[in-house]
């Protein structure tokens, strides 16, 4: 077999030309005489074939781009003989893939961008429509253009936005969803829309108004009761889930999760021991994130006693088949998701019940529930501090190397994300709202913990800072006011002087840059870690590492049972959307070291 060079592939493009305009030409003169334009098809799908070889030499994609090769595939997904649109999808499935994406990247840019001028997605969504999948060579060709949508979008992301508005392939996708019976194509269709939904508000909008979320919680309504079979089925379940999460994102669509019953198929889910609890939980998390009405839901249906059960670690949870660290997502979520609920759930009015009921289940069983938060809290505060360690580490021999670089904070955030930050602050959060409740036997036994560990509520109370000083308007501005207001209620109830300490992290940044040469403080934005959000500076990764903790009056030795004790913050989330990058907030630099403030100013 002769090597496919630019040469030999322009041949094969022209012999296409000719082969594709002579079969048009005998169709149109013997249009009801088969037999007298059969064997041009033969001959112009054999050429389609010649082509495959071309996807195994993406570095003459450019040839292609350049030549008519690419309209004229796109011209024969109108053909009606179905094995030649076959083939031409087939190729175009090839030519798009994995390895093309990976290895010549700007050479399958090139590729994607000539389709799409060519007006690919249409034509591709419309051909996808008028498929039999009763026929299996059709049902491969519906397969194939699904890997076409998904290795378009692979490579040029906003193309999602495009197959949406301009094609009706979500239609299409959901329409797919609803047929009873399992097979690998609707497997497929589940892939493909999370691909689509992910990250996109306008797709995501899309979805709800068209009873989406109905839809899918239909779908996944199914393995309450039972688990699906390990493979495909098992990749449509979590499908579903993902897509219901990355919908969950948006205001509205938690409202008509809520409207669908939602919340109850969720709890049933988690009641069971079936696999689907792992994705209910996920879906519990992202729900109740700034939006109270599932939090109480769950509340009334019973649901505190499945969350704890998780949350202490009693119960197990069957994960996706393979390797995925499925405890120590489940841990994060349910640390997740209490704090989503003690942020929620009003303290005052008719409501206040649950938020008690909630409160209530760190006192039962001598503080059970108070203990497992503090162990986790320590787990996870030993990560981060081990983490920033090994960044100082690292900045400081790249400074006496002489290793110049820029400061790279996202660099810096994602490592401290890694190794636990987000979490640690869910952990302080639901501290802090334990300690707010002025309850005497739990801010005893809280003290009693951190002094097991020779802490005081400093460290708590920096990591709450750090999260305050984060806080955005990715709600909205009364949404982030409500968010600071409720966290500063915290962090006052731990003894802390905002302004005071406002004034001292001011004074730190100016000395870190170099006095009056203005300061590093600046918007960094959130970063996704197991679907959630977060944020951190350059000088919060520093502080961490750098400090040596100051035992400065905190509340330690005050008569705990003296005085009444002080008002509950007002109930508000301020926990950044799961997943999202959405708003943007500020880190200010705190306690920064001198090494770092050279090498900073450098």
């Amino acid at each position: 077999i002769q090597a496919l060079d630019a040469k030999s592939l322009r041949r094969l493009v022209a012999g296409l030309e000719k082969k594709y305009k002579e079969n048009l030409a005998l169709r149109l003169k013997y249009s009801d005489q088969p037999d007298k334009f059969l064997d041009s098809e033969v001959d112009l799908d054999e050429h389609i074939k010649s082509l495959l070889q071309v996807a195994g030499s993406p570095e003459l994609y450019p040839v292609l781009v350049d030549g008519p090769c690419l309209p004229t595939l796109l011209a024969l997904l109108s053909h009606e003989n179905t094995d030649i649109v076959a083939d031409v999808v087939e190729l175009l499935a090839e030519m798009t893939g994995a390895d093309a994406a990976e290895e010549y990247g700007e050479e399958a840019r090139g590729l994607v961008e000539s389709l799409v001028e060519h007006n690919a997605p249409e034509l591709l969504v419309q051909r996808l429509l008028g498929f039999k999948e009763e026929v299996d060579e059709e049902a491969r060709a519906v397969n194939n253009c699904l890997a076409v949508v998904e290795n378009m979008v692979e490579i040029q992301p906003d193309l999602a936005s495009a197959f949406v508005e301009k094609t009706k392939l979500l239609t299409w996708l959901l329409r797919r969803l609803k047929r009873r019976d399992f097979d690998t194509n609707k497997q497929y269709a589940s892939e493909v829309l999370a691909v689509l939904m992910q990250g996109s508000v306008s797709n995501q909008a899309k979805l709800g108004a068209e009873n989406g979320i109905d839809l899918l919680l239909t779908c996944v309504a199914q393995y309450k009761s039972k688990d699906p079979s390990v493979g495909e089925e098992e990749e449509y379940m979590q499908n579903c889930f993902d897509v219901l999460c990355a919908c969950l994102m948006q205001q509205v669509h938690k409202a008509a999760f809520v409207k669908a019953e939602g919340v109850e198929l969720m709890q049933l889910m988690l009641q069971s021991r079936r696999q689907g609890r792992y994705g209910a939980l996920k879906c519990l998390d992202y729900a109740t994130t700034r939006f109270a009405a599932p939090a109480e839901k769950l509340v009334d249906l019973g649901g505190l006693k499945q969350l704890f059960g998780l949350f202490m670690g009693k119960a197990k949870v069957k994960g996706p088949t393979g390797e995925h660290d499925v405890d120590g997502e489940v841990e994060e979520r349910c640390i997740s998701l209490v704090a989503n609920l003690v942020t929620q759930l009003p303290a005052v009015g008719r409501g206040a019940g649950r938020r008690e009921r909630l409160l209530a289940k760190f006192v039962e069983n001598e503080f059970e529930k108070t203990d497992r938060l503090m162990e986790l809290l320590f787990r996870y505060q030993s990560r981060v501090r081990a983490e920033e360690r090994r960044l100082a580490e690292a900045l400081a021999e790249a400074e006496e190397n002489e290793q110049a670089r820029e400061v790279d904070e996202e660099e810096l955030l994602l490592a401290r994300l890694d190794a636990g930050l987000f979490t640690l602050q869910q952990c302080c959060l639901i501290f802090g709202n334990l300690w707010a409740t002025g309850d005497v036997g739990l801010r005893k036994r809280l003290l009693a913990l951190l002094h097991q560990k020779g802490q005081t509520l400093g460290p708590v109370r920096e990591v709450l800072l750090e999260y305050y000083n984060s806080i955005g308007d990715e709600g909205g501005p009364e949404e982030g006011a409500r968010t600071r207001s409720h966290v500063r209620g915290l962090l006052e109830a731990l003894g802390a002087q905002l302004e005071e300490e406002k004034e001292e992290i001011k004074q730190a940044a100016t000395k870190a840059v170099g006095g009056e040469n203005g300061g590093q403080d600046g918007p960094v934005g959130r970063r996704q870690h197991h679907q959630r959000g977060g944020r951190a500076g350059v000088g919060a990764a520093a502080a961490g590492a750098a400090r040596e903790e100051e035992e400065e009056g905190d509340m330690d030795a005050m008569e705990l049972d003296e005085g009444p004790p002080p008002p509950l913050p007002p109930s508000s989330s301020g926990r950044p959307a799961p997943g999202t990058r959405e708003g943007e907030g500020r880190y200010v630099l705190r306690g920064v070291a001198d090494w770092l403030a050279g090498w900073l100013g450098a």
